[in-house]
């Protein structure tokens, strides 16, 4: 991407559709345009939304009904409570289906790649890098960010994109 700190880019949807000031009749000029790092930002709120809504359905109950994939039913990740984070079967899942959960449902991502850390630490805490393609209008670039799932409050954190 050319000229990172001139670069201006139209927001994400959802971050053009929230209105932090409905008095006013006219979007201000500068909520029309997004820099960069504000961009990334998003991208961060957008990510730790998806990653920590559980999904209400099993994809199993939903394969009856193939008109509703990519629907918003299946929009988040499936419950991993009861999953072991030492359990390499259950670490393999949870890396497939992040991968799937991020590329299905934002379409900004494209190649999608989750790499577990070791888990060499006691604590309860499931670290990971995403490596992927960002696909805006007119560019792409690949991006990177760590995460990391908090077994107890099965909550993930997004962090250190670039």
């Amino acid at each position: 991407m050319q000229g990172k700190a001139a670069r201006m880019i139209v927001p994400a949807l959802w971050t053009r559709l929230l209105d932090d000031e409905p008095q006013r009749d006219v979007e201000a000029d500068d909520r029309q345009w997004s820099t960069l790092e504000e961009y990334k930002a998003t991208i961060v709120r957008d990510l730790e939304t998806l990653v920590n809504t559980r999904q209400e359905l099993l994809a199993s109950r939903l394969a009856a009904y193939p008109t509703l994939r990519g629907s918003l039913l299946e929009y988040g990740l499936p419950d991993f409570l009861g999953r072991g984070l030492h359990s390499s079967e259950d670490r393999q899942l949870i890396q497939r289906q992040l991968e799937r959960t991020i590329e299905g449902n934002d379409g900004r991502f494209r190649n999608v790649r989750v790499r577990l850390f070791d888990q060499d630490r006691p604590d309860r805490l499931l670290r990971f890098r995403v490596d992927a393609l960002l696909v805006l209008a007119d560019a792409a670039q690949p991006v990177a960010f760590d995460a990391v799932l908090q077994a107890e409050t099965q909550r993930y954190k997004v962090q250190n994109l670039t």
